[in-house]
């Protein structure tokens, strides 16, 4: 939020925006976790932790689907679209949605895990079977498949083309997550 006018979140669920709206407005937010046994155990993030805190109001958060997002929600320089196409009921429509949000030069940057499972796991459009060069299904090939004609792809850094990550299961325990990263400039 230091670095943008605004920023605005956007997810499918109300009940994932929950900790984001009440970190916006209150400075704090509690959660809870799952234990190693099970149960449940409270926790609280507050913004005072992290530099950000004090340009906080500058983020706003909505629920909305990407392939159909609210009106007012355009005009964008930097659209970060993080699992949207493997949670999307129709990943197809997604690419060609967001690239009409973008302001021209705009970026947008798809972050997926790495491999075809996870379009294909979540996704209903189970026809969306891309190969790439080798053969191989993935989802960089469908992402580049999709975005075809919309948007000329920028090249990222080789070091923060396929990162890592650990998505937390339970208080002490997480799954360890390749995801890679593809960029595109509107022209």
């Amino acid at each position: 939020t230091k670095s943008f006018d605004s920023v605005i979140g956007v997810d499918f669920s109300a009940r994932r925006l929950q900790i984001a709206f009440s970190l916006r407005e209150r400075g704090f937010a509690q959660y809870s976790v799952v234990n190693e046994l099970g149960e449940r155990e409270a926790r609280q993030i507050k913004t005072s932790d992290y530099p950000w805190s004090a340009s906080r109001e500058k983020a706003f958060f909505y629920q909305s689907f990407p392939s159909n997002l609210h009106a007012h929600l355009e005009g964008f320089d930097l659209i970060v679209a993080w699992n949207v196409l493997e949670r999307a009921y129709s990943p197809r429509d997604v690419p060609a949605h967001l690239v009409e949000r973008l302001n021209k030069g705009g970026i947008i940057i798809f972050a997926y895990h790495c491999g075809w499972e996870s379009i294909s796991e979540y996704s209903a459009e189970k026809s969306l079977a891309t190969v790439n060069a080798k053969g191989e299904r993935t989802a960089a090939a469908a992402v580049r498949t999709l975005m075809n004609g919309l948007c000329e792809e920028v090249a990222i850094d080789k070091q923060y083309r396929n990162m890592s990550t650990v998505i937390p299961e339970t208080v002490r325990t997480g799954k360890f997550v390749n995801f890679e990263l593809l960029a595109f400039r509107k022209k």
